[in-house]
C-alpha cells in the first residue's frame, strides 16, 4: 500500500512539475511576435513534448493554440508545428482553404489539382498527433517549409495515413487523410521528431525558389 502511494504521489508531482514547466514554456515564447524558427535553431531539432489533458484544458495552452494558428496564417502557411514558434511541445495546425486551393488552381490548373489531390480542409488543431500508414504507395512531391525559407525539394510520402490525435477540448479524434492534406499532416508530425524535409528529400533535388535571379 505505501509504495502505491508513494507511485500516485510521485505521478501527481510529475504532472504537476510538467503543467509548471509547460505553462512557463508557453509564456516565454508566445510574446507579441509572430516569427517562425528557422533551419539551424536548435529548437527544430528537439524532440517534442505530448501535452497532458491537465495542460490542454489550461488558458496559457488556449493562448499557444491561438498564436500557432495566427503565425500559420499570417505567413499565409497550410501547416505549422509548435517547434516551429519555439514550443517543443505536440501540436500541430493545418488548414487548405478556398484561398489555397485557388492559388493552386491559378499555378496547376485543374488537372494539376486533381493529380496532387488537393482538396478543401478545414483548420485543425492536432495534440499528440500519431500516424499509421493506411496507403504504403509512395509519392514524391515538391515541398517548402516556412522554417526553410526560399528553399523546395521532392519529398515522398505515404498517399494515405490514419490519424489518432486530441482536439482542442482534449477529445480523442480520428481520421484518415489522403493525397495534399496527408502529405501537409506527414511533414508537420516530422517537426515533432526534430525533422526537416531537408533530412528525408530525394537526392539532389534541393532548389532555391529565386535561383533564376542570378541568372544573367
Amino acid at each position: 500500500i505505501h509504495s502505491i502511494m508513494y507511485n500516485k504521489r510521485f505521478i501527481l508531482q510529475h504532472q504537476r512539475s510538467i503543467r509548471e514547466w509547460t505553462s512557463n514554456l508557453i509564456n516565454n515564447f508566445t510574446k507579441d511576435t509572430h516569427k517562425v524558427r528557422q533551419i539551424g535553431d536548435p529548437v527544430l531539432r528537439q524532440v517534442a513534448k505530448p501535452v497532458d489533458l491537465a495542460t490542454i484544458v489550461t488558458p496559457d495552452f488556449k493562448k499557444l493554440c491561438d498564436r500557432l494558428v495566427s503565425t500559420l496564417r499570417r505567413h499565409n502557411g497550410c501547416g505549422i508545428a509548435a517547434p516551429q514558434i519555439g514550443v517543443p511541445l505536440q501540436v500541430i495546425a493545418v488548414e487548405f482553404t478556398g484561398y489555397d486551393l485557388k492559388v493552386a488552381m491559378d499555378k496547376y490548373g485543374s488537372k494539376g489539382v486533381s493529380k496532387l489531390q488537393m482538396s478543401l480542409f478545414p483548420l485543425k488543431v492536432m495534440i499528440n498527433p500519431k500516424i499509421k500508414i493506411i496507403d504504403p504507395t509512395m509519392l514524391a512531391l515538391k515541398e517548402g517549409c516556412l522554417s526553410v525559407k526560399g528553399y523546395r525539394a521532392l519529398v515522398p510520402r505515404a498517399k494515405e495515413i490514419e490519424v489518432e490525435m486530441l482536439n482542442v477540448s482534449g477529445n480523442t479524434e480520428t481520421f484518415r487523410s489522403l493525397g495534399w492534406t496527408s502529405r501537409i499532416i506527414q511533414h508537420e508530425v516530422d517537426h515533432l521528431q526534430g525533422n526537416l524535409f531537408v533530412d528525408t528529400m530525394l537526392y539532389k533535388t534541393l532548389i532555391n525558389d529565386s535561383w533564376n535571379e542570378f541568372v544573367d
